[in-house]
C-alpha cells in the first residue's frame, strides 16, 4: 500500500505543478493574462501526448521503476530551472516550450502508474 502511496504521490506532485500551479504562476508572477497562460498550457500539453504511449511503451521493454524514475530525476533537474526561466518571459510561445518541459516529466511517471498499481496487488486482492 504505502508504494501504491508513494507512486501516486510522487507522479501527483509532478502533475499539478505542471498543469495547475503553473497556471497560477504565469498570471501572478510573469503577469501573463489569464487566456495566454491558458493558451500556454494547452499548447504545451499537446505535443507530450506520443511521450505517454512511448513511454509505456518503453516501461515494457525496460521496467516501470526505470521509466518513472526518470520521470522524477528529470523533475528534479528541470522543475526550478524552468520555473525561475519562465519568471522573466513574456512571449506565449517560449512560455509554451518552458511548460512543455514541466509537462514531459509526467509522461514519464503517468504512463506506467495504472499498470504499476496495478501489478502491485495480486489478482485475487484486486
Amino acid at each position: 500500500m504505502l508504494v501504491g502511496i508513494a507512486t501516486a504521490a510522487g507522479h501527483a506532485v509532478l502533475a499539478y505543478t505542471a498543469t495547475s500551479y503553473i497556471l497560477t504562476y504565469l498570471t501572478t508572477v510573469t503577469k501573463l493574462d489569464p487566456v495566454s497562460a491558458n493558451l500556454a498550457v494547452s499548447v504545451a500539453g499537446l505535443p507530450q501526448l506520443p511521450f505517454y504511449i512511448f513511454n509505456a511503451w518503453l516501461s515494457d521493454k525496460i521496467g516501470r521503476r526505470l521509466i518513472y524514475m526518470t520521470g522524477l530525476l528529470f523533475a528534479v533537474a528541470t522543475y526550478y530551472p524552468a520555473y525561475l526561466r519562465l519568471a522573466g518571459v513574456k512571449d506565449v510561445a517560449l512560455v509554451s516550450l518552458g511548460v512543455f518541459v514541466l509537462i514531459l516529466a509526467t509522461a514519464f511517471t503517468f504512463s506506467i502508474l495504472g499498470t504499476t498499481l496495478t501489478e502491485l496487488f495480486p489478482t485475487r486482492v484486486r
